[in-house]
Formats: structure tokens, C-alpha cells, sequence
């Protein structure tokens, strides 16, 4: 399944790049297809033929390559700063591609080391590889005051972790492998540590919206089209932790099991989100939307309600969608008529379970 997952998320990145105007590729091909009439999808067919084989076998594919490796990223930079990645993310662009270059007089002689050189450092930002951000996220390993930093992340105290212990004494082990999970003593309340406040913060179960109102549903159709997917979603606009699967370990019918998934701006525009699930009342989420300021962070608590039976066919397509869009900095209530726009955004958090 993680590689099906990877897949529809690749293939969601390369289509927004051809057909969503927010980006300069796809604008620019919005303007050839006037030009020529053909659609945008074959003229990125044809251009991307033709440019792979010319960097293949071409006379001046060091040129042409290395053209295509500085033009673009000066371009988003200068002349469309609105697409421009984050800074650190280009300081390792630049530092990979300046590496890589070294080594063109070596490998020029070799079939493809162009085409592999351009390859490379387009995984950097391409999405599910997001190369940048996974050495960004290891250079801070490295530095122990970042690690102390990273530890800032669980929210516990140490109240909570002896309780936890002790409990677990008579429940089976966690096993290990699930690092990016983070879970909160159901009985507690949802105090959240966010640098924003929210009035869902700390609502109770049985008035959390996400419960009641259809709105936070998933309806049946969007699991097998394109609204099932994670739809033009980017790094550089939200970062979750964890950024993929959320892990719920045995046992299911002792009771509630909540868990939490960290979401961070990373944009420089305010972000209204919201949380919808196709498992409600099964799996729901607190707090369920809200709005999030640039480079603010919030924590969301995922709860699971106690299982009598665990039954895996039930619960195997179980997930959330975060739905989400930029919204003007004056918007201080989340509604739902914000994410009626073309430019909603979603990113899909699976819920995998360990019995």
C-alpha cells in the first residue's frame, strides 16, 4: 500500500505541475496550448521527450542541463517569489547541484549522466521524495541542540509518562518501529500545546462537531476519485509529523486510544484547514478545523474509540483528509464556504492499525 501511496502522490505532484496555474510550469503551458492548440498534457509529453533525449545523447547536454538546474530556481526566486521554496531548502539545491557539477569533467563521458544529474536534483523537491526536506530533517539530527529541540515535540509530562508505564504493565509491549507516533492519555483532557488558540482546543467528546456535522465526512465517491487523493498538496505549505501513516498500537478494547499529528505553516500565508474523515465516529479528530497563522503549529489530537472486536476489513481504508487553503490574515473563524475555492488543498493521513 506505501507504494500505491507514493505513487497517486507523485502522480498528483506532476499533474498540478502541468495543469495548476499556481505554478510557472503550468502557466507557461497554458500559454503554448493557446499558442499551438495542443493540450497541456502532450506538450509536457513532447518537452519532456525531447529534452530527456537531448541530455541523453545531445551534443550540448551539459548546457542544456546545467541551464535547466540554474534558470529555474533563479526564476522562482526572482521573478516568481511566490513559488519559491523555503530558504534552507534552496541553500541544499544549490550546495547538491554545485557538488554535482565538481563531477561533470568526470562523468561527461558516460550515456545519461546529464539527464541523471537533472533527475536527481529535481527529486529534491518532488514530492513523495521531498530529497531537501529529509536532509534538512537529518542535518538537525546531527546538531545535538536541535535534537533537544525535537524533544519539545512530545507532548508529555512526566506525570503522564509514569502513568503510561504503569499501565502498560498490564497491556502487551508496544512494539517497536513506530517512532512518529505520539499518544496522550485518553483519560486527560485535550489541552494541546499550539502556538495559536483555537475555541476547539479543548472540546469535549460529545460536542466535537466533527461528530455531528456531515461537512467533516468523507463521502463514499471521493475514495476511488481524484478527491480521494492528496490533492496539490506541498511541504511548503503545511508539514505534518507524522507525514504519512499514524499508527495505533493494541490492544483496541480497553479503551479510547488518542494519538496526535503535529501540522505546521510553513507558508507565509494564513492556512484555514479542516479535518474530515471516512471512519466517523470511529476516528475523529480535535480540534477538527481552525485557522493557522504563518509559521505557527498546532497539535491534533486523533482519537480512536474503543473497539469490542477488532475487525481488520473494517478498518483497513481508514484515514484522514486535511482540507485546507490560504485564507486572508483578517480570518479569524473557520467556515466551511472557505474551502469552496478551486485552490483547496488536501493531504491524506492514513490510519494503520497494529493488533
Amino acid at each position: 500500500m506505501t507504494d500505491a501511496h507514493d505513487t497517486d502522490e507523485l502522480h498528483n505532484h506532476l499533474r498540478s505541475l502541468v495543469f495548476d496555474q499556481k505554478h510557472m510550469t503550468g502557466r507557461g503551458l497554458r500559454l503554448l496550448r493557446e499558442q499551438t492548440g495542443l493540450d497541456e498534457f502532450s506538450l509536457a509529453i513532447f518537452i519532456c521527450v525531447i529534452t530527456s533525449v537531448y541530455l541523453m545523447i545531445g551534443e550540448d547536454a551539459q548546457m542544456l542541463a546545467n541551464a535547466i538546474l540554474t534558470v529555474t530556481p533563479i526564476l522562482l526566486t526572482y521573478v516568481f517569489p511566490a513559488e519559491k521554496p523555503p530558504t534552507p531548502q534552496l541553500l541544499i539545491y544549490w550546495s547538491a547541484f554545485g557538488l554535482l557539477t565538481l563531477l561533470d569533467s568526470n562523468f561527461e563521458s558516460e550515456s545519461g549522466y546529464y539527464f541523471i544529474k537533472v533527475v536527481l536534483l529535481a527529486l529534491l523537491f518532488l514530492h513523495p521524495f521531498d530529497g531537501a526536506d529529509r536532509i534538512l530533517w537529518h542535518i538537525r539530527l546531527a546538531h545535538s541542540d536541535e535534537v533537544k529541540d525535537e524533544r519539545g515535540i512530545i507532548p508529555f509530562t512526566k506525570e503522564e509518562l509514569s502513568e503510561m508505564l504503569h499501565r502498560s504493565k498490564d497491556r502487551r509491549s508496544l512494539p517497536p518501529g513506530t517512532p512518529e507516533t505520539m499518544k496522550l492519555n485518553s483519560a486527560s483532557s485535550y489541552a494541546l500545546r499550539s502556538d495559536y488558540s483555537s475555541s476547539y482546543d479543548s472540546v469535549p467528546e460529545d460536542k466535537n462537531p466533527m461528530l455531528f456535522n456531515t461537512e467533516f465526512r468523507i463521502q463514499d465517491q471521493e475514495g476511488t476519485s481524484a478527491e480521494g487523493l492528496s490533492i496539490n498538496y506541498s511541504p511548503h505549505d503545511l508539514a505534518f509529523e507524522p507525514s504519512k501513516y499514524l499508527i495505533f498500537n493494541a490492544p483496541y478494547d480497553f479503551d479510547n486510544l488518542t494519538y496526535l499529528i503535529r501540522i505546521r505553516n510553513t507558508s507565509t500565508k494564513h492556512i484555514a484547514y479542516a479535518i474530515k474523515s471516512n471512519a466517523i465516529p470511529r476516528v475523529f479528530a480535535t480540534p477538527p478545523c481552525g485557522i493557522l497563522p504563518p509559521k505557527q503549529k498546532c497539535d491534533i489530537a486523533v482519537t480512536v474509540k474503543k473497539m469490542d472486536k477488532f475487525v481488520e476489513q473494517l478498518v483497513q481504508n481508514d484515514r484522514l483528509a486535511f482540507d485546507y487553503v490560504f485564507c486572508s490574515p483578517e480570518t479569524k473563524q473557520f467556515k466551511f464556504k472557505l474551502l469552496q475555492s478551486e485552490m483547496r488543498r488536501r493531504k491524506n493521513i492514513y490510519i494503520k492499525y497494529n493488533p
